[in-house]
């Protein structure tokens, strides 16, 4: 709508200029998405990474490294968004529309929930209790300060690294410009799509191209077109038999004739 009909994030930029309003709805929701500190993004992760930790299992220990993983990922994809969408100078997108108040005034509650909403449920060492789990009668665990603040300062770390990443390379990206490998690498998701297409759609649509023209096509339907040209063939031979000339008729019945008497001879003669 914004941006002219472009869907693809590499061709925006300026979108900032176009609409302030939504860049700043959309800065909030990039902090609570990366879980900035103090969001609800932040307390949500938080709360994961202590129900982890909570448990002491090496298990639980490599589910929060992935967790943590994760967390950097979607930090730097997240901002990485920002700059791309909101930064730079959108020369390569159309002209867009207008955004009317109908579809931009409903973002800035939501705005505001993402990042208020995780003061309702403190937790202790924020100096709150869990008041929100204590309501709806959730189970809340409890870690010692120094685990407590450990994994909050791990959040944060995940934040500011993901940050500074999107910072560093897409923070002066324009669209068209020649990237390294690594970075077209990335881009292109590890070739993971041209893995899958190599690995697995190809070859079934091989097969599928095979049960389709080789079993349906030439087996199945040539099998039945076979008895159906057979079945004509022999109406056509049994098709003389009706010519509607009398001698033809005369001469079968004397033929038919000749054949019953034939056979009555033979069983006299057997007999």
């Amino acid at each position: 709508h914004l941006a002219g009909g472009e869907n693809n994030i590499f061709n925006m930029g300026g979108m900032k200029r176009r609409s302030p309003y939504l860049f700043w709805v959309f800065f909030a929701a990039a902090l609570c998405l990366a879980g900035a500190p103090l969001t609800g993004g932040f307390f949500s992760k938080d709360a994961i990474f202590a129900a982890l930790v909570g448990t002491g299992s090496w298990y639980a220990l490599l589910l929060l490294g992935i967790a943590s993983y994760s967390a950097l990922l979607t930090a730097f994809y997240t901002f990485r968004l920002l700059y791309l969408v909101f930064g730079g100078s959108g020369q390569k997108m159309g002209k867009g529309h207008h955004l009317p108040n109908l579809m931009l005034w409903p973002l800035f509650p939501l705005a505001l929930i993402g990042l208020l909403g995780g003061l309702f449920n403190l937790p202790p060492n924020f100096g709150g209790g869990s008041r929100l789990s204590v309501w709806l009668g959730a189970e809340v665990g409890h870690l010692p300060a120094a685990q407590e603040w450990g994994l909050a300062l791990l959040s944060l770390l995940l934040v500011l690294s993901g940050w500074l990443l999107a910072r560093w390379r897409y923070r002066d990206y324009h669209a068209g410009a020649i990237e390294g490998r690594l970075p077209e690498f990335l881009r292109l998701g590890w070739y993971a799509d041209a893995l899958v297409e190599r690995l697995i759609l190809r070859p079934y649509r091989d097969l599928a191209r095979f049960c389709a023209d080789g079993i349906d096509r030439s087996a199945i339907d040539g099998a039945l077109e076979l008895v159906g040209h057979t079945l004509l063939a022999w109406g056509e031979e049994l098709r003389l038999l009706v010519s509607g000339r009398v001698s033809h008729y005369l001469g079968g019945v004397a033929w038919g004739l000749l054949l019953v008497l034939g056979w009555l001879l033979l069983t006299t003669v057997g007999g």
